[in-house]
Protein backbone atom coordinates (compact mmCIF):
# COMPACT_ATOMS: atom_id res chain seq x y z
CA UNK A 1 0.00 0.00 0.00
CA UNK A 2 1.10 2.99 -0.80
CA UNK A 3 0.23 6.14 1.46
CA UNK A 4 -0.04 9.94 -0.17
CA UNK A 5 0.88 12.92 2.11
CA UNK A 6 -1.63 15.46 2.69
CA UNK A 7 -1.22 17.77 -0.28
CA UNK A 8 -1.94 15.10 -2.38
CA UNK A 9 -5.30 14.30 -0.80
CA UNK A 10 -6.60 17.97 -1.19
CA UNK A 11 -5.52 18.28 -4.23
CA UNK A 12 -7.79 15.27 -5.26
CA UNK A 13 -10.57 16.45 -3.61
CA UNK A 14 -10.61 20.20 -4.67
CA UNK A 15 -13.05 21.34 -7.63
CA UNK A 16 -10.32 22.20 -9.89
CA UNK A 17 -7.43 20.32 -10.14
CA UNK A 18 -4.39 19.66 -12.81
CA UNK A 19 -3.68 15.95 -13.26
CA UNK A 20 -0.37 14.89 -14.12
CA UNK A 21 1.25 11.58 -15.07
CA UNK A 22 4.46 10.31 -15.86
CA UNK A 23 5.83 6.66 -16.59
CA UNK A 24 9.50 4.92 -15.95
CA UNK A 25 9.83 2.32 -18.97
CA UNK A 26 12.39 -0.77 -17.83
CA UNK A 27 13.56 1.23 -14.51
CA UNK A 28 15.59 3.65 -16.34
CA UNK A 29 13.60 5.70 -18.91
CA UNK A 30 11.25 8.44 -17.41
CA UNK A 31 8.65 10.31 -19.57
CA UNK A 32 6.40 13.16 -18.41
CA UNK A 33 3.94 15.30 -19.88
CA UNK A 34 6.22 16.58 -22.67
CA UNK A 35 5.50 13.27 -24.34
CA UNK A 36 2.70 11.41 -22.68
CA UNK A 37 -0.17 11.76 -24.58
CA UNK A 38 -3.15 9.75 -22.80
CA UNK A 39 -3.06 6.91 -20.14
CA UNK A 40 -5.89 4.75 -18.83
CA UNK A 41 -6.04 2.63 -16.00
CA UNK A 42 -8.46 -0.42 -16.04
CA UNK A 43 -9.42 -1.31 -12.51
CA UNK A 44 -10.13 -5.00 -11.47
CA UNK A 45 -11.59 -5.44 -7.99
CA UNK A 46 -11.12 -9.14 -6.74
CA UNK A 47 -13.91 -11.52 -5.50
CA UNK A 48 -13.89 -11.57 -2.01
CA UNK A 49 -16.98 -11.32 -0.86
CA UNK A 50 -17.21 -7.53 -0.37
CA UNK A 51 -15.06 -4.04 -1.38
CA UNK A 52 -12.04 -3.38 1.10
CA UNK A 53 -9.10 -1.63 0.18
CA UNK A 54 -6.82 -4.00 -0.90
CA UNK A 55 -9.21 -6.14 -2.91
CA UNK A 56 -8.76 -3.36 -5.91
CA UNK A 57 -5.82 -3.73 -8.82
CA UNK A 58 -4.56 -1.36 -11.54
CA UNK A 59 -4.67 -4.47 -14.00
CA UNK A 60 -4.42 -3.03 -17.63
CA UNK A 61 -2.92 0.59 -18.79
CA UNK A 62 -2.91 1.64 -22.09
CA UNK A 63 -0.79 4.29 -23.01
CA UNK A 64 -0.16 6.77 -25.89
CA UNK A 65 3.22 8.78 -25.82
CA UNK A 66 5.74 10.13 -28.08
CA UNK A 67 8.89 8.36 -28.73
CA UNK A 68 11.84 10.30 -26.86
CA UNK A 69 15.19 11.29 -28.72
CA UNK A 70 16.57 7.93 -26.94
CA UNK A 71 14.25 5.17 -27.96
CA UNK A 72 12.88 3.15 -25.35
CA UNK A 73 12.60 -0.72 -26.24
CA UNK A 74 9.40 -1.94 -25.97
CA UNK A 75 9.56 -5.33 -26.55
CA UNK A 76 9.52 -7.62 -23.66
CA UNK A 77 9.98 -4.42 -21.21
CA UNK A 78 7.55 -3.14 -18.80
CA UNK A 79 6.25 0.47 -17.03
CA UNK A 80 5.98 2.01 -13.54
CA UNK A 81 2.63 4.49 -14.12
CA UNK A 82 2.38 7.45 -11.39
CA UNK A 83 -0.60 10.27 -11.08
CA UNK A 84 -0.14 13.17 -9.51
CA UNK A 85 -1.35 17.17 -9.46
CA UNK A 86 0.03 19.99 -10.50
CA UNK A 87 1.94 21.71 -7.02
CA UNK A 88 2.29 18.48 -5.39
CA UNK A 89 5.62 16.90 -5.45
CA UNK A 90 4.30 13.37 -4.25
CA UNK A 91 3.47 11.13 -7.06
CA UNK A 92 0.59 7.90 -6.48
CA UNK A 93 2.10 4.90 -8.25
CA UNK A 94 -0.16 2.55 -9.92
CA UNK A 95 1.14 -0.49 -11.03
CA UNK A 96 3.70 -1.71 -12.88
CA UNK A 97 2.83 -3.09 -16.33
CA UNK A 98 4.21 -5.28 -19.24
CA UNK A 99 3.71 -4.44 -22.10
CA UNK A 100 2.04 -6.84 -24.72
CA UNK A 101 0.90 -5.01 -27.28
CA UNK A 102 2.53 -2.12 -29.18
CA UNK A 103 1.54 -0.01 -32.20
CA UNK A 104 3.08 3.03 -33.80
CA UNK A 105 2.06 5.86 -35.87
CA UNK A 106 5.29 7.67 -36.65
CA UNK A 107 6.56 8.62 -33.70
CA UNK A 108 3.49 8.50 -31.78
CA UNK A 109 3.07 4.80 -30.08
CA UNK A 110 0.42 3.16 -28.05
CA UNK A 111 1.01 0.24 -25.54
CA UNK A 112 -1.31 -2.20 -23.63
Amino acid sequence: MYHVNSEFNTAAEANTRRILIKALFNDSVWLTGENLINGTVTEAVAASGGLSMGTTISSKLSLTFKMPDSLISLSGGWVKFYVGFYGVDDYCPLGTFYITEVESKGEVFTIT
